[in-house]
């Protein structure tokens, strides 16, 4: 089956649509007074709903016992074909990507090798885009002891591509405390892309601490509305709004 769930940014209703080669199952969960929904997500709310309605319809329609038909969605079209691509770059596996998988693609647009993957005397190098550099904040990738094998990763330096000092979280946007999970596993990332060095932050006009240009810092969350600060080396301010719930 392809499933997707979905929930809308303030929490007012949730969905999960999704179909299997026989039936198609759309679920819509919330209050049509447009009342913001609680402690309920496209996951919590409409999924396990989802899920009852499509195995039901599908015993229904003649499966064998309490299993499902064992059928694929579609076959594949015959102007595609499977081919192995570098599960980093998304491009063709090179001999020296080191994790793949196979995707289907189109015959008549073969896909250029992998370019971020290369041998060099240390070892193992990768080198990401110069557009990944404000957030990738990738470390130094090591593989196991038994492969014998160097792994480093290069960012090559390249200035931002917008005015903003804050790359994360988005001024204006909503996150929701999951009364589910324990509360100091739900964290938001702070970051940041400034051209000088270290950033430091507060919250609410209290300070937070301090991350390198590109790095994340994380802030458990707390419910209410706050205001997120960020100055750099060069004396560059600027702040964000988020709404915790």
């Amino acid at each position: 089956m392809a499933v997707k769930t979905g929930t809308s940014q303030s929490y007012h209703d949730n969905w999960t649509v999704g179909y299997s080669r026989h039936v198609t199952v759309g679920v819509w969960v919330g209050n049509f007074d447009r009342t913001p929904l609680r402690n309920s997500s496209g996951v919590t709310g409409a999924a396990p709903i989802f899920q009852g309605v499509m195995l039901a319809a599908e015993r229904r329609i003649g499966s064998h016992g309490d299993g499902l038909p064992p059928t694929s969605i579609l076959p594949a079209p015959s102007d595609t074909a499977e081919r192995e691509i570098c599960t980093l770059s998304g491009a063709a596996a090179n001999a020296w990507c080191p994790t793949r998988r196979r995707e289907w693609m189109p015959v008549e647009k073969p896909l250029l090798p992998c370019s971020w993957h290369h041998l060099a005397g240390e070892g193992l190098v990768t080198i990401l885009p110069a557009e990944y550099e404000v957030w990738s904040g990738k470390p130094a990738r090591k593989p196991a002891a038994a492969t014998m094998t160097s792994v480093r990763t290069l960012r090559a330096s390249a200035p931002a591509t917008s005015d903003r000092l804050i790359v994360a979280p988005v001024d204006g946007a909503t996150y929701l405390i999951d009364p589910t999970l324990r509360r100091e596993f739900q964290t938001l990332s702070l970051k940041a892309a400034a051209a000088a060095g270290r950033v430091e932050w507060s919250v609410n006009g209290r300070s937070l601490g301090a991350s390198s240009s590109g790095s994340k810092l994380e802030w458990p969350l707390t419910p209410g509305r706050h205001t997120i600060s960020v100055r750099d080396g060069a004396g560059h301010n600027e702040a964000v709004t988020v709404v915790v719930r």
